[in-house]
């Protein structure tokens, strides 16, 4: 991507001005400079009520000059949260730090072994930590999943995945013992947050602080691409239906709606919007 030393990018840089106030010269035309639309990033995802339609929450997001992801935030009701990411000199997120003056949520930290991301802490131990297991694993499963979060205040999630890292099976379990599972069948539509879940592991994160308005209607699993079906069962009774997806795309083939079908009518439960 090109630098851009004009009068105004150097501003906007200086007074650390909002993404918007600045409009950075972010993916979104090449006369603008930037990359063709459709690799422009996310912005925005709308959630919307199943029984009302109404609005309910957002998650939005924000990119420094170099496209990294800058900040996330999430609201609801009368209730909104916003993190800065804190990067290290090797380019590894390091830490969300709260800029929100009324709310102040407590810092967020990421801790690493040799072979990657390793704790996620959010403020002090005793408040939330979860840990991502290395095998062998402290249990017997067969097979073998291919990771293992375990937050402090649970027992275990186990996530078994395909070829190309869609999470087709996802467990919740304590010690041997399996509480629930989830399964998951794939659209050919691209999940946006994908980059974003995968980055800063927000669905590990929100198992722990249940602050980014995550797994409200099931499509937020971590996967490069978006749920088309989703079929659960608890302890062992049999495996239900648990939402069945279709998407909304763009002259780029973005998704820029999400319905959930429910006998047989399609409700919108999501809207995307893009820089």
């Amino acid at each position: 991507m090109k630098h851009y030393a004009t009068r105004a990018s150097l501003l906007c840089l200086l007074l650390s001005l909002s993404f918007v106030a600045c409009k950075k010269h972010l993916p979104g035309g090449v006369n603008e400079g930037g990359f063709p639309p459709f690799k422009s990033p996310l912005k925005k995802v709308s959630l919307y009520s199943l029984e009302t339609g109404a609005l309910y929450a957002t998650r939005e997001y924000t990119y420094d000059d170099n496209l990294r992801l800058e900040t996330i935030s999430s609201w609801e009701g009368s209730f909104t949260l916003t993190y800065k990411l804190m990067y290290s000199g090797n380019n590894r997120l390091d830490s969300l730090v709260g800029i929100d003056s009324m709310n102040m949520p407590p810092t967020v930290y990421y801790q690493y072994d040799t072979v990657g991301i390793k704790y996620i802490v959010f403020g002090q131990e005793e408040i939330g930590k979860a840990e991502f297991l290395r095998p062998p694993y402290p249990f017997n499963w067969d097979p073998r999943p291919q990771q293992v979060v375990k937050p402090v205040s649970y027992g275990y999630i186990l996530d078994y995945t395909d070829s190309v890292q869609n999470i087709t099976r996802q467990a919740a379990a304590l010690g041997e013992y399996l509480e629930s599972e989830h399964f998951f069948s794939y659209s050919n539509v691209v999940n946006p947050e994908y980059e974003v879940l995968k980055q800063t592991h927000l669905a590990s994160l929100n198992m722990i602080s249940n602050a980014f308005i995550l797994f409200s209607n099931g499509i937020d699993v971590a996967s490069p691409m978006l749920p088309a079906k989703i079929k659960k069962r608890v302890y062992d009774t049999p495996v239900v239906d648990a939402g069945a997806f279709s998407f909304g795309t763009d002259n780029h083939l973005r998704v820029i709606k999400t319905f959930e079908v429910v006998d047989g009518v399609s409700k919108l439960v999501r809207t995307y919007e893009y820089y």
